[in-house]
C-alpha cells in the first residue's frame, strides 16, 4: 500500500526568511542613520545657540549696520515707486513759453514741488501759478520769493514757487 501524505502545510520557502531579515537591516540601518542626523542637528543648535554670546557687541553692530541698509534700500524703492509721471505730466500740462524752468525739487514725504525758474515778467509768472492750480497733480502753488534781475536791456523775473504734489493710488 502507499503511504497518504495529509501535510496541508505549504512547503517552507526561504525567500520570506531572507526578505523579513533585509528588512530589518534596513529598518535598522535608517533608525543608525536618524539617530547620527539628530545628533548633528542637536550639535549645530548648540553652536549656533552660543555664536551670539561669543560673539556679543559685533554681532549688535552687524544687526544695526543690516538694519541700516534696508531702511535705505526701502527708501530707494519707495522713490522708484512714486508716480513720476503724473508729476512730469502736470509740469508739462501747466508749461508755457513765456516761463522757463530751471529747477524741480520733488520732497515726496511732505508731497511738495518746489519749482525755480525765470520768466520776462511778474506777470507770466502769475498766469503760470493760475495754470498750475488748473492742473489736477500740482495744485495750491504759492510764491516763495522772486526777484528781478538786472540783465543788460532785459530784466527777467526769477522765482521759486512751491506746490502741492496730489499723488493717486
Amino acid at each position: 500500500m502507499r503511504r497518504i501524505n495529509l501535510d496541508y502545510r505549504p512547503p517552507r520557502h526561504r525567500l520570506g526568511k531572507a526578505l523579513l531579515g533585509a528588512g530589518l537591516l534596513l529598518g535598522g540601518g535608517a533608525a543608525l542613520g536618524w539617530l547620527n542626523v539628530a545628533g548633528e542637528a542637536e550639535r549645530w543648535a548648540g553652536v549656533a545657540d552660543a555664536a551670539p554670546r561669543r560673539a556679543g557687541q559685533e554681532m549688535v553692530a552687524t544687526d544695526s549696520v543690516l538694519l541700516q541698509e534696508v531702511a535705505q534700500a526701502n527708501e530707494v524703492i519707495d522713490g522708484l515707486s512714486l508716480p513720476w509721471d503724473s508729476l512730469f505730466r502736470g509740469m508739462e500740462e501747466a508749461a508755457t513759453d513765456r516761463v522757463a524752468l530751471l529747477g524741480v525739487e520733488p520732497d515726496p514725504g511732505r508731497r511738495v514741488v518746489i519749482l525755480s525758474g525765470e520768466a520776462p515778467a511778474y506777470a507770466e509768472v502769475l498766469r503760470y501759478m493760475t495754470r498750475l492750480d488748473a492742473g489736477a497733480v500740482l495744485t495750491q502753488p504759492r510764491l516763495m520769493n522772486h526777484e528781478v534781475r538786472d540783465e543788460g536791456s532785459r530784466h527777467p523775473v526769477a522765482f521759486a514757487i512751491t506746490t502741492n504734489w496730489r499723488m493717486r493710488p
